[in-house]
């Protein structure tokens, strides 16, 4: 996105390199104030449902079932930036899925005429954001096929987070002065890993993609980023303009860490009116960081920390790319005496469960077994007899159902996902509904009885 006097914007366009996945998407062009507009008021498609929220509009062209998971994408993210921004959306804020044909271009003469090119291909998302009259629009290109868009959200979600972004450094009243910082900002946003949401912006984990962007800066100029121009054509090198997102979303993350700010607003803020003529001086030490970067400690750490969401986001991390090789010193009999005690807390069990089960399992030693053959959780003991399962298929069952019946409505219908091979019955909806509201009663009445 480029910002400038009138409330004009440019837009999101950029190959996405973490956990393997590239190019699904390039948004390449300026968008004018006569596209933002258009899309605005007609959001250039029809057939859209709409849903009115306290903090956006959402213009969905998808049925309800993908339009509910948009919108619990979409409000996530805006919930996570506005608290780190400390900025309120309303309903002046408009979150536009345009559908585009899947592994078809638009016309590119009737979208350069507006300098706007998109191409779109298979799990593609782009975009960019708009503001014009005090009204701000994120437009998102998702497939048009609906099967190939919810594969698109649930793999890059992380687009929409940087187009909402965009929107609310907007919102936030900062100007970011070229296109370096207006994207690497946005960028850099995104990658805060969503799964410390509620961790102040300093205290969450290093953003994934560094460990990418390391790997682009080793050849690259610092002019190369710095000089990066505003886009208002196809560039000559496509695959090279769109890795400058991480690159300078790297370049963003060293200048915060570095000069340090007691908020992410005061972060943006900061970088916003960095004087661009230091940074060749910083040059050598900023190399140097991306160097020395070590996310396998950075999660053993967070495993080890006091914070019970901290120890959440590293297991999160742990879990979903525990096969990575710049993971492989933290795995080993001490973390998994680690990752055995995260089972019984809440916010951390689902991942927890997920690695003993499927990136552990056999190599478990036996000392983290009994470790959870004498856990007193139900999460612990659920997870004990899943790994036993597993080691020897035709277990007698009549303990582990046993077990299962013990529980309560509402402890098997928030366990039952940890159970991955066992057959085990899950609750009815009704059954969980009306257990969930006898507890609210007993609890209403138990208030009572205390007053």
């Amino acid at each position: 996105m480029r910002q400038r006097s009138g409330g004009t914007v440019a837009s999101g366009a950029r190959r996405r390199v973490l956990a393997g996945l590239v190019t699904v998407a390039a948004s390449l062009g300026a968008c004018t104030s006569e596209l933002g507009e258009q899309l605005a008021t007609d959001g250039a498609y029809e057939g859209a449902m709409v849903l009115e929220t306290e903090t956006h509009v959402l213009h969905s062209p998808y049925g309800p079932m993908l339009t509910g998971y948009l919108e619990g994408v979409v409000s996530d993210s805006l919930a996570d930036l506005a608290a780190l921004l400390d900025v309120r959306t309303d309903a002046s804020l408009a979150v536009r899925c345009v559908p585009v044909p899947v592994d078809e271009e638009l016309d590119v003469e009737a979208a350069a005429a507006q300098m706007e090119i998109v191409t779109v291909r298979r799990n593609a998302l782009g975009g960019f954001a708009t503001e014009r009259d005090g009204e701000r629009t994120a437009v998102i290109y998702l497939p048009a096929e609906e099967s190939v868009a919810l594969m698109a959200v649930t793999q890059a979600s992380g687009t929409i987070r940087h187009e909402l972004a965009h929107a609310l450094v907007g919102l936030a009243g900062v100007e970011l002065p070229d296109r370096w910082r207006v994207e690497g900002v946005a960028t850099w946003l995104e990658h805060l890993p969503e799964d410390d949401r509620g961790l102040p912006y300093d205290a969450r984990l290093m953003p994934l993609g560094l460990l990418p962007a390391a790997e682009l800066w080793r050849d690259r100029p610092l002019d190369d980023v710095l000089a990066w121009p505003p886009l208002r054509d196809l560039p000559d090198d496509p695959e090279a303009d769109a890795e400058r997102y991480l690159a300078s979303m790297a370049l963003v993350a060293w200048i915060v860490r570095e000069r340090g700010a007691p908020t992410a607003r005061a972060a943006v803020e900061h970088v916003a009116g960095l004087d661009v003529a230091t940074l060749p001086a910083d040059e050598a030490r900023f190399r140097a960081w991306l160097d020395g970067l070590d996310p396998a400690a950075e999660v053993a750490a967070g495993l080890a920390d006091a914070d019970p969401r901290r120890r959440a986001a590293a297991m999160e991390r742990l879990n979903h790319h525990g096969p990575a090789a710049w993971l492989a010193s933290v795995h080993g009999p001490e973390t998994d005496r680690v990752v055995v005690d995260l089972l019984a807390e809440p916010m951390a069990r689902h991942q927890a469960a997920m690695y003993l089960q499927f990136q552990r399992g056999t190599r478990l030693d036996a000392a983290a077994v009994e470790r959870l053959a004498r856990a007193e959780d139900p999460a612990s003991r659920l997870v004990h007899h899943e790994l036993l399962h597993r080691r020897a298929p035709d277990t007698d069952m009549t303990e582990v159902l046993a077990f299962w019946e013990s529980l309560s409505v509402v402890e098997r219908s928030e366990l039952w996902f940890l159970r991955s091979r066992l057959d085990l019955p899950r609750p009815s909806f009704a059954e969980i509904q009306a257990a969930r509201a006898a507890a609210a009663d007993a609890s209403a009445a138990e208030r009572a009885h205390e007053d």
